[in-house]
């Protein structure tokens, strides 16, 4: 017998439900039967019978599919227990038959869409077909038996499609040893037929309790129909009305249908309820349709005139009733239903927050496993919810956990086989070859440590390693630097053989020193990894079968990954998952050929975690928004509703027969998602909180929320809407539910008390320096900041960084101690760039080295002839003595020149630009003097110092007189004038030291000359105050940034244009400008001040004296 129970309301369910099972127990060892959807219900039905009897014990449950697939063989001995439809399955037979030639080429369709085809390609055409014929046995049988039988299917007789298909299936069919009839269509004949009192349905159980099964496929309806004239199946529905309002239909569509003629019997009914529940609608409809013996009511009594916009909009739909304009105005402001538009999933998480702090505030009943988040990507989202939820605040942390996720496997061995396997011989970078050697089952096997791995990124970045495992021939040397890793080992090793400073190229091989003694065991592992991607790039061509694939990668999985000490469950992991993935082909496909992106699809699809199953817990659940339902929650939130987002865009198959021959019901996932927002609003007792991006956090530009989102708000703003109803009113119900929310957390308003309560915050630490602080709540503890903007004006676009407008200076920093001495090189270095100095040397900051792997991209070749550390190499060898074409060599084996024909006329352009050059330095260098110490003592602001150093480079003529002498191979910047003009300065405070050979002779010019000119400081009189002006800055620098940027700065000192000085400081035509500096950008964040009188006032203080001693210049960048 079958018997219905409807509720609106989940709890009521349940509790009948619970009586039941409580009062037909009639023995310990009766084992109830109850059906439900997910492990969510199982547990919580668990809980509700432990509450009951204080104990849950002995209970079956079972999900529909699995059983109804465990009753088959009851009846229909022949039939496995195991469905035939396995999506893991499936696919692989699809496959198989459409690596027929014969059934491809007998198929024009199928023949045109493969040809040309990778085997990747077909696989993807395989797995479609496998979820269609999937869907086509769940809610078109028939056609399947129509196919089976050789015939059409007269629907679809205007489709390309049906004929392949067709012709598929029947192969798969064939394959998986199917009759022509569905295994559970069979069952349903075979029950039919069967006399009562047989001894097969002693077999089946006596009672059984569907519970909350939102969707049943024709045919599993009608097995249960059969069921229910044998045994009593008690069927627990939700009905989210108590009305009969199976012919409503959605306001479109009733017009629609009024054009066609058809809307006879069809209504509106509720706007909300027909157009997200029509899946409910179909299938309840269907329920009533099986003619069951009984049918029992189980409505909650809700008041029409409820005291909440959601308990009134419940209500409504319950009893099928829409309200008239300005019904619900008395409820405006009851905060039940809120609508959030925020600029980022970070935000909507953080407003989250702190509306649930509000609530737990006021609600002392409320408990966090009273609060349900759902989110549209639960991965997606995790990090960004232990980033909000997870962090320590002082306004208190909320309990909450995150379920439903995928829990991979950690086959740590499979992973990095198949990160192996990914690349072939040509696509292998160093920066993915170290990527893999990180894994430390990896490096186990090599014999790699840390301190291993950092001296060979460092030693493969000076070789000029950059991708392929292809060896160096002697026509690609000829051209430059062959960019591959075996190459680059052959540099290494040759550069450990040959003794220490020999640089000339032996062969076509340019050593590289930097390995000695026990560095050789690095090189040579380093080699045996490089042997273990040869092979394994090797294999990218073969094709093997399955189980000659498992023999393969196992012996060389065994060459890349330890075996052995804590890999060995990995190991062992790896061997069972080959094994099991191999035999599943072997015994789909037999011993048909696979290559290598076949069977590396096939591991993936083993190693992807798949989702757990999403229950309810003690703290506050987020979950995806499918997860979980139907069941109840005081606060039940969805956050990330965007347009585009939810609903899902339509993922619509091409070939997908269903939409040819569209029947009321059909799967969708539009409609899914529309029933599970129904679900939301009907599954929250107190509070329904949702939010969406409603604003770009590039631009502040209005973004659209989900469809959902608008239709709720179209239909509650005119109930809440005040008379005449106009514009200005339906705009001010509009906003007693949406939300606006700022960009910042720290903005102002949020922190304002007479401002709306839903947009208020509870962090003290983003207190901002307002009146707002002295209204603060007693609760919260002011912690006041600097910026003051309400977060909600427009950014950057190159920026969007929520931390943009925060200063990261807010006071200078505690004064240091002041040094006994300071050293010449901290000096020059500090002026040179101060920002850069205050960031690295005071807070450990480190702003412009990069800790990436070497690049994988090529050099590029354009820049080659003019870049710096190329002309420093070709300058240095030059003054070395070495032969112009060894120079030449030597650049076309360093790391920066690129590879290719260009690099060869690159070489032999900074060969010859710096050649007179290389000539000027060892002319001049002829007459060297020996290094003096510097020890001076400067009376600085502070107190006295002491300036110490060695002074380099020095010169000596009877024509020119003593002074520092430098060089630089290309144009110097402003940063290495500015260090050089520091030790001229120190130079000429020591002079009196220096020997002279007349008072001519005694006077210092020195000269820091480079490719196309020179640059030259005379005698400075005054050295020693304007060392004393710089160590006072320096000492000031210590504490704050100084408003003084070299490049910046020069250009204001020579009083150009102030066009000029804002071209260097915010770029031009694409270029940055030195403002974006990463220094320079961090020290003077959120500061719109950087270009003011202190800035004119150093630029002129420090670089004034420079500009004149500055007798000839040449190009100064």
């Amino acid at each position: 017998m079958l018997s219905l129970r409807f509720s609106n309301r989940y709890e009521r369910l349940a509790d009948q439900l619970v009586t039941e099972l409580v009062a037909q127990r009639s023995s310990p060892f009766d084992a109830p039967l109850v059906i439900v959807p997910s492990l969510a219900l199982q547990q919580d039905l668990t809980h509700r019978v432990a509450d009951r009897i204080g104990v849950a014990a002995h209970l079956r449950f079972s999900l529909p599919g699995s059983w109804l697939w465990s009753l088959l063989p009851v009846l229909v001995p022949t039939r496995a227990q195991r469905p035939p439809f396995e999506r893991d399955e499936l696919g692989w037979r699809c496959y198989k038959c459409l690596s027929d030639p014969k059934l491809v080429a007998a198929e024009p369709v199928l023949d045109r869409y493969l040809d040309g085809a990778d085997e990747l390609q077909r696989l993807e055409l395989a797995n479609s077909a496998a979820q269609l014929m999937r869907s086509y046995a769940n809610w078109r049988p028939e056609w399947l038996s129509a196919w089976q039988d050789g015939n059409s299917v007269s629907s679809l007789a205007d489709s390309l499609h049906e004929q392949w298909q067709a012709r598929l299936w029947r192969a798969v069919s064939k394959d998986l040893g199917i009759g022509k009839a569905h295994p559970m269509a069979l069952f349903r004949q075979a029950l039919a037929h069967l006399p009562a009192g047989d001894a097969a349905l002693h077999a089946l159980p006596s009672r059984v309790h569907l519970f909350c099964i939102d969707e049943l496929p024709p045919l599993a309806l009608g097995m249960v129909e059969a069921l229910g004239r044998h045994i009593d199946v008690e069927w627990y529905a939700l009905n989210p009305c108590e009305a009969f309002w199976f012919d409503t239909v959605s306001p479109r569509r009733l017009a629609r249908m009024q054009q066609l003629g058809r809307a006879e019997h069809a209504e509106v009914g509720h706007a909300l309820l027909a157009t997200m529940a029509p899946r409910s609608r179909v299938h309840l409809a269907r329920l009533i349709e099986l003619d069951p013996a009984s049918t029992t009511d189980h409505f909650d009594t809700v008041e029409p005139h409820a005291t909440t916009v959601l308990s009134a909009l419940q209500a409504s739909i319950l009893h099928l009733n829409e309200p008239p304009p300005g019904g619900w105005h008395a409820l405006v402001g009851d905060a039940c239903i809120e609508v959030h538009a925020c600029h980022s999933l970070t935000r909507e998480l953080e407003v989250l927050h702190d509306r649930l702090l509000s609530q737990f505030t006021q609600s002392s009943d409320l408990r966090p496993s009273d609060v349900l988040v759902l989110v549209p990507d639960i991965e997606e989202a995790a990090p960004l919810i232990d980033a909000v939820f997870g962090t320590r605040r002082e306004s208190g942390n909320l309990p909450y956990r995150m379920t439903g996720r995928n829990v991979p496997d950690d086959h740590a061995a499979l992973r990095c086989l198949l990160l192996a396997l990914a690349e072939s011989g040509a696509d292998w970078t160093v920066g993915k070859a170290l990527e893999l050697l990180a894994e430390p089952i990896v490096q186990a096997r090599f014999g790699f440590d840390e301190d291993d791995l950092s001296h060979l990124h460092r030693w493969l970045e000076e070789s000029g390693s950059r991708r392929g495992l292809d060896r160096l021939d002697e026509a690609s040397s000829r051209e430059g630097a062959h960019p591959s890793m075996p190459s680059g080992l052959e540099r290494l090793v040759l550069g450990f053989a040959l003794p220490d400073g020999s640089t000339a190229p032996l062969g076509s091989i340019a050593p590289i020193s930097g390995a000695e003694g026990s560095d050789l065991d690095i090189l040579t592992a380093w080699s045996r990894f490089l042997e273990v991607l040869q092979q394994l790039a090797a294999l990218s061509g073969r094709v093997f079968s399955a189980a000659q694939w498992q023999t393969q990668l196992t012996g060389i999985a065994g060459k890349l990954v330890s075996n052995v000490g804590g890999f060995t469950a990995d190991w062992l992991a790896l061997q069972s998952t080959l094994a099991a993935t191999c035999d599943k082909l072997t015994g789909i496909l037999a011993d048909q050929p696979l290559s290598l992106p076949i069977l590396r699809h096939a591991l993936n699809e083993a190693l992807e975690g798949r989702a757990a199953a999403a229950t309810p817990g003690g703290s506050i659940t987020f979950a995806s928004l499918d997860a979980l339902h139907p069941l109840p929650y005081k606060i039940v939130a969805a956050l990330g509703l965007n347009d585009g987002v939810v609903p899902p865009p339509p993922r619509a198959i091409e070939h997908d027969l269903l939409r040819v021959a569209p029947r009321e019901g059909d799967p969708s996932t539009t409609d899914a998602a529309r029933e599970r927002f129904l679900g939301l609003i009907l599954s929250a007792r107190d509070q329904l909180h949702l939010s969406y991006t409603g604003r770009s956090i590039k631009d502040n530009s209005a973004l659209l929320p989900s469809a959902l989102i608008t239709e709720l708000l179209d239909w509650i703003t005119p109930r809440l809407a005040a008379e005449p109803y106009g514009p200005a009113e339906l705009a001010a119900a509009r906003n007693a539910i949406l939300v606006e929310q700022p960009l910042q957390p720290f903005a102002a308003t949020l922190f304002d008390p007479g401002a709306d309560a839903r947009r208020r915050s509870h962090e003290a630490q983003w207190m901002p320096k307002t009146p707002f602080a002295q209204h603060a709540p007693a609760a919260v503890s002011a912690q006041p900041v600097d910026s003051a903007d309400d977060g909600n004006d427009e950014t950057d676009e190159s920026g969007g960084d929520q931390l943009a407008g925060l200063r990261f200076f807010t006071s200078p920093l505690p004064a240091p101690e002041l040094p006994a001495a300071i050293s010449l090189g901290a000096l020059a270095s500090f002026i040179a760039h101060p920002a850069r100095y205050l960031l690295q040397r005071r807070l450990e900051l480190d702003t412009w080295l990069s800790d990436e792997l070497p690049g994988h991209d090529e050099p590029d070749a354009a820049p080659a002839a003019h870049d710096r550390q190329l002309a420093a190499v070709a300058v240095e060898r030059l003054l070395a003595g070495d032969p112009l074409l060894s120079v030449e060599q030597a650049l076309l084996h360093h790391p920066r020149m690129p590879f290719g024909s260009q690099a060869v006329h690159a070489a032999r352009k900074l060969v010859t630009d710096h050649l007179a050059l290389a000539k000027r330095v060892k002319t001049m260098q002829a007459n060297a003097h020996d290094d003096i110490e510097v020890d001076l003592l400067l009376h600085s602001s502070q107190g006295p110092v002491k300036l110490q150093g060695r002074l380099r480079g020095l010169v000596q003529t009877q024509s020119v007189g003593a002074g520092l002498l430098d060089w630089r191979g290309s144009e110097p910047s402003s940063s290495a004038v500015l260090q050089f003009w520091v030790r001229h300065l120190a130079l000429c405070a020591a002079h009196p030291a220096l020997p002279a050979h007349d008072a001519e002779a005694a006077a210092v010019r020195s000269r820091l000359l480079h490719a196309h000119g020179a640059i030259e400081f005379v005698d400075c009189t005054c050295a020693t105050e304007q060392l004393v002006h710089l160590v006072d800055c320096f000492i000031q620098g210590q504490s704050e940034p100084l408003k003084f940027f070299p490049r910046t700065s020069w250009i204001s000192a020579e009083e150009l244009p102030s066009e000029k000085i804002l071209q260097s400081w915010e770029g031009r035509d694409g270029r940055p400008g030195e403002r974006d500096d990463p220094a320079i950008a961090l020290a003077f964040r959120g500061r719109e001040d950087c270009l003011d009188e202190e800035f004119e006032s150093l630029a002129n203080r420090i670089l004034r004296p420079l500009l004149d001693h500055l007798r000839t210049s040449g190009d100064v960048e």
